[in-house]
Protein backbone atom coordinates (compact mmCIF):
# COMPACT_ATOMS: atom_id res chain seq x y z
CA UNK A 1 0.00 0.00 0.00
CA UNK A 2 2.79 2.40 0.99
CA UNK A 3 4.61 1.56 -2.23
CA UNK A 4 1.51 2.45 -4.27
CA UNK A 5 1.07 5.76 -2.45
CA UNK A 6 4.70 6.64 -3.13
CA UNK A 7 4.18 5.82 -6.81
CA UNK A 8 1.19 8.21 -6.96
CA UNK A 9 3.20 10.96 -5.27
CA UNK A 10 6.07 10.46 -7.69
CA UNK A 11 3.68 10.52 -10.67
CA UNK A 12 2.04 13.72 -9.36
CA UNK A 13 5.43 15.43 -9.00
CA UNK A 14 6.35 14.52 -12.59
CA UNK A 15 3.05 15.83 -13.97
CA UNK A 16 3.02 19.01 -11.87
CA UNK A 17 6.61 19.83 -12.84
CA UNK A 18 5.52 19.93 -16.49
CA UNK A 19 2.74 22.45 -15.86
CA UNK A 20 3.57 25.82 -17.31
CA UNK A 21 2.76 28.64 -14.91
CA UNK A 22 2.51 31.93 -16.75
CA UNK A 23 4.10 34.83 -14.88
CA UNK A 24 1.94 37.92 -14.66
CA UNK A 25 3.09 41.27 -15.95
CA UNK A 26 4.46 43.61 -13.29
CA UNK A 27 1.91 46.15 -14.56
CA UNK A 28 -1.23 43.99 -14.26
CA UNK A 29 -4.41 45.73 -13.09
CA UNK A 30 -8.10 44.81 -13.06
CA UNK A 31 -10.09 46.49 -15.84
CA UNK A 32 -12.75 48.78 -14.28
CA UNK A 33 -16.37 49.23 -15.24
CA UNK A 34 -16.59 52.29 -17.49
CA UNK A 35 -19.43 54.77 -17.87
CA UNK A 36 -20.34 57.14 -20.70
CA UNK A 37 -22.28 60.39 -21.17
CA UNK A 38 -25.94 60.57 -22.03
CA UNK A 39 -26.87 62.05 -25.40
CA UNK A 40 -28.46 65.02 -23.62
CA UNK A 41 -25.01 66.16 -22.45
CA UNK A 42 -23.37 67.73 -25.49
CA UNK A 43 -19.68 67.76 -26.31
CA UNK A 44 -17.59 69.94 -28.61
CA UNK A 45 -13.90 69.22 -29.14
CA UNK A 46 -11.97 71.88 -31.07
CA UNK A 47 -8.31 71.52 -32.12
CA UNK A 48 -5.90 74.24 -30.95
CA UNK A 49 -3.33 75.03 -33.66
CA UNK A 50 -0.05 76.91 -33.56
CA UNK A 51 1.10 79.51 -36.11
CA UNK A 52 2.20 76.74 -38.49
CA UNK A 53 -1.20 75.07 -38.33
CA UNK A 54 -0.02 72.10 -36.30
CA UNK A 55 -2.29 70.82 -33.56
CA UNK A 56 -0.91 71.54 -30.10
CA UNK A 57 -4.02 70.72 -28.08
CA UNK A 58 -7.78 70.59 -27.79
CA UNK A 59 -10.50 72.72 -26.23
CA UNK A 60 -13.23 70.49 -24.80
CA UNK A 61 -16.63 72.00 -24.06
CA UNK A 62 -19.23 69.97 -22.16
CA UNK A 63 -22.70 71.54 -21.93
CA UNK A 64 -25.41 70.63 -19.43
CA UNK A 65 -28.61 71.60 -21.28
CA UNK A 66 -31.23 74.04 -20.04
CA UNK A 67 -33.90 71.47 -19.26
CA UNK A 68 -31.59 69.01 -17.53
CA UNK A 69 -32.60 67.96 -14.00
CA UNK A 70 -30.91 64.62 -13.26
CA UNK A 71 -29.35 64.17 -9.83
CA UNK A 72 -26.07 62.85 -11.27
CA UNK A 73 -24.24 63.46 -14.53
CA UNK A 74 -21.66 61.18 -16.09
CA UNK A 75 -18.89 63.14 -17.86
CA UNK A 76 -16.70 61.20 -20.30
CA UNK A 77 -15.33 63.42 -23.09
CA UNK A 78 -13.77 61.74 -26.12
CA UNK A 79 -10.38 63.39 -25.62
CA UNK A 80 -8.23 60.41 -26.57
CA UNK A 81 -10.36 59.58 -29.62
CA UNK A 82 -9.80 63.13 -30.85
CA UNK A 83 -6.04 62.78 -30.41
CA UNK A 84 -6.06 59.41 -32.21
CA UNK A 85 -8.04 60.95 -35.09
CA UNK A 86 -5.99 64.13 -35.52
CA UNK A 87 -2.42 63.26 -34.52
CA UNK A 88 0.39 60.74 -34.90
CA UNK A 89 2.52 59.77 -31.92
CA UNK A 90 5.86 61.59 -31.82
CA UNK A 91 8.48 61.65 -29.03
CA UNK A 92 8.22 64.64 -26.66
CA UNK A 93 4.67 65.36 -27.78
CA UNK A 94 2.74 67.48 -25.29
CA UNK A 95 -0.92 67.81 -26.20
CA UNK A 96 -2.67 70.50 -24.20
CA UNK A 97 -6.20 69.82 -22.91
CA UNK A 98 -8.59 72.53 -21.70
CA UNK A 99 -11.84 71.20 -20.23
CA UNK A 100 -14.77 73.60 -19.83
CA UNK A 101 -18.15 72.69 -18.37
CA UNK A 102 -21.05 75.00 -19.18
CA UNK A 103 -24.02 74.59 -16.88
CA UNK A 104 -27.07 75.89 -18.76
CA UNK A 105 -29.48 74.17 -16.38
CA UNK A 106 -31.41 75.69 -13.48
CA UNK A 107 -29.46 73.72 -10.87
CA UNK A 108 -26.05 73.92 -9.27
CA UNK A 109 -23.79 70.94 -9.91
CA UNK A 110 -20.65 69.84 -8.11
CA UNK A 111 -17.88 67.30 -8.59
CA UNK A 112 -18.37 63.87 -7.01
CA UNK A 113 -15.31 63.24 -4.86
CA UNK A 114 -13.06 60.36 -6.06
CA UNK A 115 -15.06 59.86 -9.28
CA UNK A 116 -12.25 60.90 -11.67
CA UNK A 117 -10.36 58.16 -13.46
CA UNK A 118 -8.32 57.58 -16.60
CA UNK A 119 -8.04 54.07 -18.03
CA UNK A 120 -7.42 52.19 -21.23
CA UNK A 121 -10.57 52.09 -23.33
CA UNK A 122 -12.93 49.16 -23.67
CA UNK A 123 -11.90 48.07 -27.18
CA UNK A 124 -15.45 46.93 -27.94
CA UNK A 125 -16.60 50.51 -27.39
CA UNK A 126 -14.18 51.75 -30.05
CA UNK A 127 -15.29 49.13 -32.55
CA UNK A 128 -11.99 47.27 -32.55
CA UNK A 129 -13.81 44.01 -31.81
CA UNK A 130 -15.77 44.25 -35.08
CA UNK A 131 -12.64 43.44 -37.10
CA UNK A 132 -10.70 41.76 -34.33
CA UNK A 133 -7.62 39.72 -35.26
CA UNK A 134 -6.49 37.60 -32.33
CA UNK A 135 -2.77 37.74 -31.46
CA UNK A 136 -3.09 35.46 -28.39
CA UNK A 137 -1.74 38.40 -26.42
CA UNK A 138 -3.35 39.75 -23.24
CA UNK A 139 -2.60 43.27 -22.03
CA UNK A 140 -1.85 44.38 -18.47
CA UNK A 141 -5.52 45.48 -18.33
CA UNK A 142 -6.77 41.96 -19.03
CA UNK A 143 -8.02 42.80 -22.52
CA UNK A 144 -7.17 40.78 -25.61
CA UNK A 145 -4.75 42.68 -27.84
CA UNK A 146 -5.81 43.09 -31.46
CA UNK A 147 -3.30 42.86 -34.30
CA UNK A 148 -3.54 46.63 -34.89
CA UNK A 149 -1.48 47.00 -31.69
CA UNK A 150 1.29 44.72 -32.94
CA UNK A 151 4.58 46.66 -33.22
CA UNK A 152 6.86 46.46 -36.23
CA UNK A 153 10.04 44.43 -35.98
CA UNK A 154 13.37 46.21 -35.83
CA UNK A 155 16.99 45.32 -36.37
CA UNK A 156 17.71 45.44 -32.65
CA UNK A 157 21.02 44.34 -31.16
CA UNK A 158 19.75 40.80 -30.48
CA UNK A 159 18.69 40.22 -34.10
CA UNK A 160 21.86 41.75 -35.52
CA UNK A 161 23.86 39.22 -33.47
CA UNK A 162 21.51 36.39 -34.46
CA UNK A 163 22.07 37.10 -38.16
CA UNK A 164 25.78 37.77 -37.50
CA UNK A 165 27.53 38.87 -40.71
CA UNK A 166 24.44 38.82 -42.91
CA UNK A 167 23.83 42.23 -44.46
CA UNK A 168 20.49 43.76 -43.45
CA UNK A 169 19.44 44.40 -47.04
CA UNK A 170 20.03 40.75 -47.90
CA UNK A 171 18.31 39.35 -44.82
CA UNK A 172 14.67 39.00 -43.89
CA UNK A 173 12.89 39.30 -40.58
CA UNK A 174 9.84 37.42 -41.83
CA UNK A 175 8.39 34.78 -39.50
CA UNK A 176 9.65 31.96 -41.72
CA UNK A 177 13.24 33.20 -42.03
CA UNK A 178 13.48 34.31 -38.41
CA UNK A 179 12.12 30.93 -37.26
CA UNK A 180 14.89 29.17 -39.19
CA UNK A 181 17.52 31.41 -37.61
CA UNK A 182 16.15 30.74 -34.12
CA UNK A 183 16.15 26.98 -34.73
CA UNK A 184 19.82 27.17 -35.69
CA UNK A 185 20.64 28.38 -32.17
CA UNK A 186 18.39 25.95 -30.29
CA UNK A 187 14.97 27.59 -30.14
CA UNK A 188 11.68 26.16 -31.46
CA UNK A 189 10.98 29.05 -33.80
CA UNK A 190 9.20 32.41 -33.85
CA UNK A 191 7.07 31.42 -30.85
CA UNK A 192 10.28 31.51 -28.78
CA UNK A 193 11.59 34.85 -30.05
CA UNK A 194 10.73 36.35 -26.65
CA UNK A 195 12.75 33.57 -24.98
CA UNK A 196 15.71 34.34 -27.21
CA UNK A 197 15.49 38.04 -26.25
CA UNK A 198 15.25 37.13 -22.57
CA UNK A 199 18.36 34.94 -22.77
CA UNK A 200 20.27 37.41 -24.95
CA UNK A 201 19.78 40.50 -22.80
CA UNK A 202 20.25 38.56 -19.55
CA UNK A 203 23.63 37.45 -20.86
CA UNK A 204 24.54 40.81 -22.34
CA UNK A 205 23.87 42.69 -19.10
CA UNK A 206 24.75 39.87 -16.67
CA UNK A 207 21.20 39.58 -15.34
CA UNK A 208 18.86 36.75 -14.39
CA UNK A 209 15.41 38.19 -15.11
CA UNK A 210 12.49 35.79 -15.55
CA UNK A 211 10.38 37.86 -17.97
CA UNK A 212 10.93 40.68 -20.45
CA UNK A 213 8.94 43.24 -18.44
CA UNK A 214 11.41 42.87 -15.56
CA UNK A 215 14.15 44.48 -17.65
CA UNK A 216 14.93 48.16 -17.15
CA UNK A 217 13.33 50.80 -19.36
CA UNK A 218 16.66 51.14 -21.14
CA UNK A 219 16.75 47.46 -22.12
CA UNK A 220 13.09 47.39 -23.17
CA UNK A 221 13.84 50.40 -25.35
CA UNK A 222 16.76 48.48 -26.86
CA UNK A 223 14.44 45.58 -27.74
CA UNK A 224 12.26 48.02 -29.72
CA UNK A 225 15.14 50.02 -31.22
CA UNK A 226 16.98 49.75 -34.51
CA UNK A 227 15.98 50.07 -38.14
CA UNK A 228 12.27 49.35 -38.50
CA UNK A 229 11.13 46.84 -41.11
CA UNK A 230 7.63 46.62 -42.58
CA UNK A 231 6.86 43.34 -40.82
CA UNK A 232 4.45 43.25 -37.90
CA UNK A 233 5.46 41.31 -34.81
CA UNK A 234 3.61 38.00 -34.35
CA UNK A 235 5.15 36.82 -31.08
CA UNK A 236 2.42 37.33 -28.46
CA UNK A 237 4.81 38.12 -25.58
CA UNK A 238 6.45 40.92 -27.56
CA UNK A 239 3.05 42.31 -28.57
CA UNK A 240 2.14 42.34 -24.87
CA UNK A 241 5.44 44.01 -23.95
CA UNK A 242 4.93 46.83 -26.47
CA UNK A 243 1.32 47.42 -25.36
CA UNK A 244 2.16 47.35 -21.66
CA UNK A 245 5.26 49.54 -22.05
CA UNK A 246 3.30 52.12 -24.04
CA UNK A 247 0.50 52.53 -21.50
CA UNK A 248 2.74 52.30 -18.42
CA UNK A 249 5.77 54.33 -19.52
CA UNK A 250 5.36 56.20 -22.79
CA UNK A 251 1.97 57.94 -22.52
CA UNK A 252 1.09 60.06 -19.50
CA UNK A 253 -1.54 62.55 -18.34
CA UNK A 254 -0.54 65.54 -16.26
CA UNK A 255 -1.85 68.75 -14.74
CA UNK A 256 -0.06 72.08 -15.12
CA UNK A 257 1.93 72.09 -11.87
CA UNK A 258 3.24 68.53 -12.14
CA UNK A 259 6.91 68.20 -13.07
CA UNK A 260 7.11 65.54 -15.75
CA UNK A 261 10.41 64.06 -16.93
CA UNK A 262 11.33 61.13 -19.16
CA UNK A 263 12.37 59.19 -16.08
CA UNK A 264 9.29 59.77 -13.90
CA UNK A 265 6.67 59.49 -16.67
CA UNK A 266 5.44 56.16 -15.30
CA UNK A 267 4.23 58.06 -12.20
CA UNK A 268 1.60 59.72 -14.40
CA UNK A 269 1.02 56.95 -16.94
CA UNK A 270 -2.43 55.65 -17.81
CA UNK A 271 -1.53 52.39 -16.12
CA UNK A 272 -0.68 54.25 -12.90
CA UNK A 273 -4.00 56.13 -13.04
CA UNK A 274 -5.72 52.75 -13.20
CA UNK A 275 -3.86 51.53 -10.12
CA UNK A 276 -3.93 54.70 -7.99
CA UNK A 277 -6.78 56.97 -9.15
CA UNK A 278 -4.69 60.13 -9.51
CA UNK A 279 -5.85 63.69 -10.19
CA UNK A 280 -8.90 63.83 -7.93
CA UNK A 281 -8.02 67.07 -6.11
CA UNK A 282 -7.60 69.07 -9.33
CA UNK A 283 -11.18 68.37 -10.41
CA UNK A 284 -12.49 68.75 -6.89
CA UNK A 285 -11.01 72.25 -6.63
CA UNK A 286 -12.08 73.42 -10.09
CA UNK A 287 -15.56 71.96 -10.26
CA UNK A 288 -16.46 72.30 -6.54
CA UNK A 289 -19.61 74.17 -7.53
CA UNK A 290 -20.79 75.03 -11.04
CA UNK A 291 -23.54 77.60 -10.61
CA UNK A 292 -26.64 77.50 -12.77
CA UNK A 293 -26.06 79.37 -16.05
CA UNK A 294 -22.31 79.58 -15.36
CA UNK A 295 -19.16 77.81 -16.56
CA UNK A 296 -16.01 76.44 -14.98
CA UNK A 297 -12.80 75.52 -16.81
CA UNK A 298 -9.84 73.34 -15.96
CA UNK A 299 -6.93 74.50 -18.14
CA UNK A 300 -3.48 73.25 -19.00
CA UNK A 301 -3.83 69.54 -18.57
CA UNK A 302 -1.79 67.58 -21.11
CA UNK A 303 -1.33 64.19 -22.73
CA UNK A 304 2.40 63.55 -23.06
CA UNK A 305 4.61 61.17 -25.03
CA UNK A 306 7.93 60.18 -23.49
CA UNK A 307 10.85 61.59 -25.45
CA UNK A 308 13.66 59.31 -24.31
CA UNK A 309 12.06 55.87 -24.53
CA UNK A 310 9.62 56.24 -27.44
CA UNK A 311 11.24 54.50 -30.40
CA UNK A 312 10.22 54.61 -34.05
CA UNK A 313 7.96 51.55 -33.77
CA UNK A 314 5.54 53.68 -31.72
CA UNK A 315 5.34 56.63 -34.14
CA UNK A 316 2.07 55.41 -35.67
CA UNK A 317 0.97 53.28 -32.74
CA UNK A 318 -2.78 53.01 -32.19
CA UNK A 319 -3.99 53.88 -28.73
CA UNK A 320 -7.33 54.24 -27.01
CA UNK A 321 -7.97 55.61 -23.54
CA UNK A 322 -10.91 56.75 -21.44
CA UNK A 323 -11.45 59.67 -19.05
CA UNK A 324 -14.50 60.02 -16.82
CA UNK A 325 -15.92 61.63 -13.68
CA UNK A 326 -19.30 62.54 -12.19
CA UNK A 327 -21.20 65.66 -11.19
CA UNK A 328 -24.19 65.80 -8.89
CA UNK A 329 -26.72 68.41 -7.84
CA UNK A 330 -25.34 70.52 -5.03
CA UNK A 331 -26.24 69.38 -1.51
CA UNK A 332 -27.80 66.12 -2.67
CA UNK A 333 -25.31 64.11 -0.65
CA UNK A 334 -25.54 66.49 2.32
CA UNK A 335 -29.34 66.31 2.39
CA UNK A 336 -29.26 62.52 2.21
CA UNK A 337 -26.93 62.46 5.21
CA UNK A 338 -29.18 64.83 7.15
CA UNK A 339 -32.20 62.71 6.28
CA UNK A 340 -30.47 59.65 7.68
CA UNK A 341 -29.63 61.57 10.87
CA UNK A 342 -33.26 62.70 11.30
CA UNK A 343 -32.49 66.40 10.88
CA UNK A 344 -34.71 66.66 7.81
CA UNK A 345 -38.29 65.50 8.23
CA UNK A 346 -39.67 63.90 5.05
CA UNK A 347 -42.95 65.36 3.77
CA UNK A 348 -46.14 63.59 4.86
CA UNK A 349 -47.50 61.53 2.02
CA UNK A 350 -50.18 59.57 3.84
CA UNK A 351 -48.28 56.39 3.03
CA UNK A 352 -46.80 54.51 5.99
Amino acid sequence: MLKKILQYIFLFLIISSSWKVEAKSKWDVAFPKLSYMEEQITEEITPIRNDQGKIKGFDVLITIPKDYAQEKIQISPNIFSAIEEYKYITPNDKIKINLKIKNASNYKYQYVDQSFMITTEDKRREGVAENFTDTNAIGFDGQKIDAIFSPYRTWNTALIDLYQNTKKQEASLSDETLSDKLKEVGYQGIEELDGYYLDYYNEKYDLNEKSLDQFTDKIIKEIFSGTKVEIKESNSKLIELAYNFFYNKLISYTFSDQKLTDENSEDYSIGTYMRKRLGNDYLKDTFAVIEENHSKELKNMSVNINGKYTTNIFLYYHFYAHLEFQLQKENVEKNLNLLEEGEIIPPKTGIS
